[in-house]
């Protein structure tokens, strides 16, 4: 007798319940086992995740053989939105212990409550960080505010539950190769997923860029590793609306190689950038926390008390991860005392909390090099830096987007963005560039002060620079 599809789609979901090793995360079914988590994105798929579970009898003229769970069923099981309604919810998966919103220390295994799995050994705070300074103490940063941000980003891992989408990416920046930036990186993925992560080169065409990120999102790491980024030719900048948004998305999705299906998850992850005096773009440094690394001279000749740092993590990962949660435990029973740091991933409260904790713990310089480091790495922000020294100097006093154009043209300002197009399309994208500095001060090196500013009453948009001084301003 036939059996109608229905109760055959419905019998699958069963088994699939029972295993408890099934999930929907992010709207696409998911499977862990041993500590690894699968998504489920084709019928070939499901037939072999439920093969582990059971046998299906296949109708073969008159009688009947077991084989695979057709994949016209599965492609129906896969794309009926109601399928999954009966599986666990996942809304993290996770192989660092970390805090749920309710500040538990999650247990290993799947947390019904908040719908985290956590795939690792239980792990308990501890007093102190007597490995985490072995560790960073022969790395070069820049300031002591450099090394504070590097720890934020590792406190953020054991944060994860709070900060889903609202946390910024990693800029390691370094005056030259050879300070450790790639080891920096690799100890995040370490500490993160238990091994090393396989990295990324950057690609200045998106969509291949997409899918190499895409690529590397199914696997299952949750460290993205953009390593050595550089440009090449007219591209001079370090841009990329993908990696924009895959920082700052709540839900991150991306087109696999060679298929119509994508994957989806929850934004977990973390992006980091290593490049050495990079050009980068303005909206990825604004996304980003920047940890600067500068040595002079050879640093080939420089000697490290910790010959190999990722083995040592690798070898000391769950005493680190436990001098973190310390770092959060000292903070709770401090009252948990929020910072008043400025940062656009305030959103969740990202920046307040992370900068409490690590004031609980005696950092108090969080994002103190913000600004500097900002400015130091927006190529357009120093071009344009420039071409206010020209016009404060210059005879003509009101410029069109046409004639600035012409200007930085000839200086050599903006090559990137001005190299290409048609006379009206690259005016326009000028007339951005300067809209982005209206009524912004420009300390000149004389000790004046110059004004960009917007020309009023004007029927064509028009720009000057004006010098101020105290209370006076004059052209």
């Amino acid at each position: 007798m036939a059996v109608p599809t229905v109760f055959t789609l419905l019998k699958v979901s069963r088994i699939l319940s029972d295993s408890e090793c099934c999930f929907h995360r992010a709207g696409k079914l998911v499977a862990v086992r041993k500590q690894e988590i699968s998504p489920i994105l084709s019928a070939k798929a499901l037939a072999g995740l439920l093969n582990c579970y059971t046998e299906f009898r296949v109708p073969v003229g008159e009688e009947f053989a077991y084989k695979p769970f057709p994949t016209n069923f599965g492609d129906t099981w896969l794309h009926k939105p109601t399928s999954r309604e009966c599986l666990p919810e996942m809304t993290l998966f996770i192989r660092n212990p970390c805090f749920a919103k309710d500040w538990r220390l999650l247990p290993p295994g799947f947390d019904k409550p908040s719908g985290i799995y956590y795939a690792g050994e239980s792990i308990e705070p501890r007093e102190g960080t007597p490995h985490l300074d072995a560790l960073l103490q022969d790395f070069c940063f820049s300031s002591p505010s450099d090394r504070t941000n590097y720890i934020a980003m590792l406190l953020t891992a054991v944060l994860m539950p709070h900060f889903i989408g609202c946390k910024p990416a990693l800029l390691l920046n370094g005056n030259q190769p050879g300070l450790g930036k790639s080891v920096l990186a690799q100890i995040i993925a370490i500490l993160r997923d238990g091994k090393h992560a396989e990295t990324l080169t950057y690609n200045p065409n998106d969509e291949e860029f997409e899918k190499r990120i895409g690529a590397v999102v199914r696997s299952g790491t949750s460290t993205i590793i953009i390593d050595n980024a550089k440009t090449r030719g007219k591209n001079a900048d370090i841009d990329s609306p993908c990696l924009e948004r895959s920082i700052t998305d709540m839900i991150i999705s991306f087109r696999l190689l060679g298929q119509s299906v994508s994957i989806s998850t929850e934004n977990s992850h973390h992006f980091i950038i290593t490049a050495n005096a990079p050009n980068v773009s303005a909206d990825i440094v604004s996304r980003s926390v920047v940890v600067d690394l500068k040595h002079e001279g050879d640093p080939k000749r420089r000697s490290f008390s910790i010959a190999d740092p990722e083995s040592y993590a690798s070898d000391n990962r769950a005493a680190l991860l436990s001098e973190l949660l310390g770092m959060v435990q000292r903070w709770l029973s401090a009252g948990k005392p929020l910072s008043d740091v400025k940062t656009r991933f305030n959103k969740a409260g990202w920046g307040h909390i992370v900068g409490g904790i690590l004031q609980a713990n005696g950092d108090p310089d969080f994002l103190d090099n913000a600004d500097s480091v900002a400015e130091a790495l927006d190529t357009t922000r120093a071009d344009f830096v420039e071409l206010v020294k020209i016009l404060v100097d210059h005879p003509q006093g009101v410029w069109t987007s046409a004639s600035l154009t012409g200007l930085c043209r000839k200086s050599n300002l903006f090559p990137g963005q001005l190299a290409e197009g048609s006379a009206r399309a690259i005016s326009t994208r000028m007339g951005r560039i300067a809209g982005r500095f209206i009524d912004e001060k420009f300390p000149l090196t004389d000790g004046r002060v110059a004004k960009f500013t917007r020309c009023k009453g004007r029927k064509v948009t028009e720009y000057a620079v004006y010098i101020e001084y105290g209370c006076r301003t004059l052209r």
